[in-house]
């Protein structure tokens, strides 16, 4: 995206939250109002600023995190699949997601639950055989935190019956830090590992 482009995107962005919503609260407030206005304006200070990055990086197709942001959080609690094979998928995250530190943290026979003890991230539920349990154009994506462990969730999953889409590898084409994997999980899902992680040079 070329710069005036990334500026007529951050202009249109800036539309949504004018600086001179901030100057109409500061009629008729307090002194403690105030402090909440001069940080208004700070933020949009702050939003003009990093706007144009963003509209820039999102045209180029590089990856857009939560934690590009200090002080945000992802928003998804967590992420849910179906499963024709249940016992069999339990068994096959229960290997695959070790890697990544994330354990099987309760198994009910009708839902399992994996992530931290302070997390629970990823869940499987029982679908009957006959019905679709997979849907186009849908995959689900874990960050790693190293290429290392990339690798890891990836041949762990060869060897659990996963089938091969894509191996570790660098992808320019989706951004400059890019590295990651996929494969299916034995109902047919889309799996994607993948780091932003700087691979250190050897010394």
């Amino acid at each position: 995206m070329a710069e005036g482009d990334s500026a007529t995107c951050a202009a249109r962005l800036s539309a949504v939250w004018p600086e001179s919503s901030c100057t109409r609260l500061s009629s008729s407030r307090s002194k403690r109002s105030r402090s909440v206005i001069d940080r208004c304006r700070e933020g949009f200070a702050e939003f003009r600023q990093r706007a144009p990055r963003y509209c820039a990086q999102s045209a180029q197709g590089r990856p857009y995190h939560s934690r590009d942001q200090p002080g945000k959080h992802f928003m998804i609690s967590h992420i849910s699949l179906g499963t024709s094979r249940y016992a069999e998928a339990v068994a096959f995250y229960s290997q695959v997601l070790a890697p990544l530190g994330l354990k099987l943290l309760r198994d009910t026979g009708a839902e399992a639950a994996f992530g931290t003890g302070s997390q629970w991230c990823f869940f499987l539920y029982p679908v009957a055989a006959p019905e679709q349990v997979t849907a186009k154009g849908t995959h689900v994506a874990f960050d790693a935190p190293s290429r290392e462990q990339v690798h890891a969730v990836h041949e762990t999953a060869l060897q659990s019956a996963a089938s091969d889409v894509f191996s570790p590898r660098r992808r320019p084409d989706i951004s400059e830090t890019y590295f990651g994997a996929m494969f299916k999980d034995l109902d047919g899902h889309a799996v994607e590992v993948l780091t932003n992680a700087i691979e250190e040079p050897c010394k």
